[in-house]
């Protein structure tokens, strides 16, 4: 009975500490200038990427009946770029909140069912995506009330006190690279290596007790993203790293429908080497691209968030259905 009454305070305070991060993260974007959307969790288009591995729905007959979401980004372009089309003016941009499914990946840190945040902003790069990871991170702390004595945002986490207040610490990727790992990232690495290396020696030792900024990604690494000017071989991609989990990723958004056809397969030909059924090249979304205004975009899981916040160190335990 106590281990029962147990379960049931726990599953409460879950309830609970879900409904207000999903309250602080609108209340977040509303006040920016956000509209929030809702796309489809059942697609016939999501974009090919080699390192994530989709579900299909399939019914009783064994057919096909399309793919489930592994993350809103391409219907969330398309609905941008068709209010850039209508001349939609005084947006800021659009989020959405909801689950999305990948399959293979469960760890301490992965489901495969999971909780997504997924925002756009109009006219904005990837350092504008920075700024607002580090305001809407700031609110959620302080909405569970962790402040210190001087009103400074924190997360205590597994016995660390993570300084959230701005600015975060921007590191490049290849800065990181040499300096956990000893050698010089390039445009093309190879993939095998970065991976070992990203998780066995650089997000193990990235700072504790302040939020990290991962900026500058390998052009190879970056299908979504607009490469930079100065230097075509790196992309204006960022992913932010707290305690060592990665929690969100984002990029400026590459707007040209050739070049992203190209990306796309690459990818397509990536998943095929490795003896994967790739998706189809998603046309409709290539068809609309053209008309998508400069943005940038990011992904953070709601539920590592919690975690995070609630201090647990699985995500089954922030999980209504571990």
């Amino acid at each position: 009975m106590h281990d029962d009454h147990k379960e049931d305070f726990n599953l409460l305070e879950v309830l609970k500490k879900r409904d207000l991060i999903y309250r602080i993260i609108r209340a977040f974007f509303h006040e920016e200038g956000f509209l929030e959307v809702q796309s489809p969790l059942l697609v016939d288009e999501i974009a090919p990427e080699e390192n994530i591995n989709y579900l299909c729905a399939i019914n009783e007959k064994g057919q096909e009946q399309g793919k489930l979401i592994t993350s809103p980004e391409l219907y969330l372009k398309r609905i941008i770029s068709r209010l850039n089309k209508s001349n939609c003016q005084n947006i800021k941009g659009i989020f959405q909140l909801s689950p999305v499914f990948r399959a293979d990946e469960y760890s301490r840190v992965h489901l495969t069912e999971f909780t997504l945040l997924e925002w756009y902003s109009i006219g904005k790069n990837y350092k504008d995506l920075m700024d607002e990871c580090e305001r809407l991170l700031a609110s959620c702390a302080r909405a569970f009330n962790l402040v210190d004595q001087n009103n400074n945002p924190y997360i205590p986490y597994q016995g660390y006190k993570i300084d959230i207040s701005s600015p975060f610490i921007r590191l490049k990727l290849k800065d990181a690279f040499l300096k956990y790992a000893g050698w010089q990232l390039n445009k093309n690495p190879d993939p095998l290596k970065f991976d070992i290396d990203l998780v066995s020696k650089i997000e193990p030792n990235l700072p504790k007790n302040k939020p990290v900024f991962l900026y500058d990604w390998p052009s190879s690494m970056a299908s979504l993203s607009k490469l930079k000017n100065s230097d075509p071989c790196y992309a204006e991609r960022v992913e932010l790293y707290i305690a060592g989990i990665e929690l969100a990723n984002g990029f400026s958004e590459l707007t040209d429908p050739g070049e992203q056809k190209n990306r796309f397969l690459e990818e397509i030909k990536k998943m095929k080497q490795k003896g994967r059924k790739p998706p189809a090249l998603p046309k409709k979304f290539l068809n609309e691209l053209k008309n998508m205004p400069q943005c940038a975009g990011m992904a953070l899981g709601v539920d590592r968030l919690l975690m995070l916040l609630m201090d647990q160190n699985n995500i089954n335990r922030v999980s209504l259905t571990p």
